[in-house]
């Protein structure tokens, strides 16, 4: 009888721990836990050890905390960590391009709403293939923080001036400030030679918001 007993225990337990790492309800964590965790390392200098010391290696490592490695995923070996990350959310949850926000035919109520811990991925931040065009794809990631009332949104990041937080706003993704407050960042350096066209501020830069299965 006490064997019976311990050995129900035993395959109770393993049925409760493969519960929790089964894939595709693994997501049992709430978005403001990534979001407050990625704000403790906020003014960081570089991502801690163990990831890449990018932008890709920070999101990464943020829901690493959560048992969630953005990088397992099938992927081609020349992709960019943000191109990885993409198709682990793109196969695991689910993408919001920028048409979305950008095209004045689509209803209000079609548009996602942003959440705090999605991601946010952003094209052309640099001249990644260095042929003065703007047709560089999946180039950075960040992590939403939060959102004002004019749609705002705050970000954190990993660029070459350390873990930081920035601004964007898909209302007015041209305008750096409305009615004298700051609502986009600059996420591109101008550099000599960049093209008539390169765009510079987080709105204009921006690819599309990712969201997984989180409560």
């Amino acid at each position: 009888m006490i064997k019976r007993f311990f050995i129900l225990l035993i395959i109770l337990i393993l049925y409760g721990c493969d519960q929790k790492i089964v894939k595709d309800d693994k997501l049992e964590i709430k978005n403001i836990d990534i979001a407050n965790f990625a704000k403790k390392h906020d003014k960081q200098k570089s991502v801690p050890k163990g990831f890449l010391n990018d932008c890709s290696g920070f999101v990464r490592m943020v829901y690493s905390n959560f048992n969630i490695d953005l990088f397992d995923v099938e992927h081609n070996t020349k992709a960019s960590g943000t191109e990885i990350i993409f198709k682990f959310v793109e196969k695991n949850g689910a993408i919001y391009p920028k048409y979305i926000y950008f095209d004045k035919s689509t209803p209000k109520n079609k548009k996602y709403v942003p959440q705090v811990g999605d991601i946010i991925f952003f094209d052309n931040t640099h001249d990644k293939n260095r042929d003065k065009k703007v047709n560089d794809f999946f180039t950075h990631v960040a992590i939403v923080l939060s959102i004002d009332d004019d749609n705002t949104i705050n970000y954190i990041h990993k660029s070459s001036r350390g873990i930081n937080t920035q601004l964007m706003n898909l209302d007015e993704p041209n305008s750096l400030y409305i009615n004298k407050k700051r609502v986009n960042s600059y996420l591109r350096v101008k550099k000599k030679g960049d093209s008539k066209n390169t765009p510079y501020l987080s709105g204009e830069l921006f690819r599309a918001f990712g969201t997984l299965k989180t409560k």
